[in-house]
């Protein structure tokens, strides 16, 4: 599908995944729509457990670490409920365990931490320096969000990247200007990694089946990912069937907005 209305339409089926039904306290209820075959988004399981955090914490703001467990497959077009249970609530943090479950078996564990604002010191690096968004093609013409990607940076001398995925990334569809759908989304499009955990084979997809284990995500500033945003990944290590990437997200402006760590299981697939 490449048709620029209907992915526009399956845009807008993800951003209204996100406006999550309450039916008790703490307690709520989504369905997440098809987007990528029979298994639903990782990214729309992190947007959906964000969503619901926010919600149940009363807060504008999104937690500024969210940290998750992928326990099994999240089927589309099927409902999730979704479980907050408050851990602690000080006068500086907040912190909330959120529980995703399907046709009555977990599927996401995570936990949420709110820090109430503080005055303190700044201090960021550049973002790297990068050609910009209209000077790239668009690189994968389907799903709900635009890809247009610059690919890992030249390999070093002893065969490493020091960025697997670089890509300028939008929604194809205007956000509403609710906090809580602004952040869900960031945490959508958070998941959007390519295939930059796989190093030694980055120019395809085939030979090997791949999951996410976990994901973590800092949330440092807020972003709007209706406007373009550039995403830096890079493999720190694959061992032992697994592969450990780190990522920054910065918006046009060169602001650093999020940061990701996640784990994948990455086994090659029979001959």
């Amino acid at each position: 599908m490449s048709d620029p209305a209907a992915l526009g339409a399956l845009a807008g089926s993800v951003i209204s995944s996100m406006q999550l039904n309450e039916t008790a306290s703490h307690r709520y209820t989504g369905t997440p729509p098809r987007t990528f075959g029979d298994r639903s988004f990782g990214g729309q399981v992190l947007g959906m457990a964000t969503a619901a955090l926010m919600r149940s914490a009363s807060s504008t703001d999104p937690p500024h670490s969210l940290h998750g467990y992928f326990l099994r497959p999240v089927a589309p077009d099927v409902a999730v409920e979704l479980h907050v249970e408050p851990m602690r609530e000080g006068r500086s943090f907040r912190t909330f365990e959120v529980r995703l479950q399907q046709e009555g078996q977990p599927r996401f564990v995570g936990t949420g931490q709110f820090h109430a604002d503080e005055a303190g010191v700044d201090y960021q690096p550049s973002m790297p320096d990068v050609v910009p968004p209209d000077d790239v093609e668009e690189h994968w013409p389907f799903g709900p969000v635009e890809s247009r990607n610059i690919g890992p940076t030249p390999p070093a001398a002893d065969g490493t990247h020091a960025a697997t995925r670089r890509a300028w990334l939008k929604l194809r569809a205007p956000l509403p200007d609710d906090p809580v759908v602004l952040a869900a989304m960031t945490a959508y499009v958070c998941d959007l990694t390519g295939n930059s955990f796989r190093p030694l084979s980055l120019d395809t997809y085939e030979g090997f089946t791949d999951a996410s284990l976990d994901h973590a995500m800092w949330f440092h500033r807020p972003m709007r990912v209706d406007e373009w945003v550039y995403y830096d990944i890079h493999c720190a290590l694959n061992h032992g069937g697994r592969s450990l990437i780190r990522g920054s997200m910065y918006d046009a402006s060169g602001q650093l907005c999020v940061s990701m760590a996640q784990e994948l299981l990455i086994r090659p697939t029979a001959p």
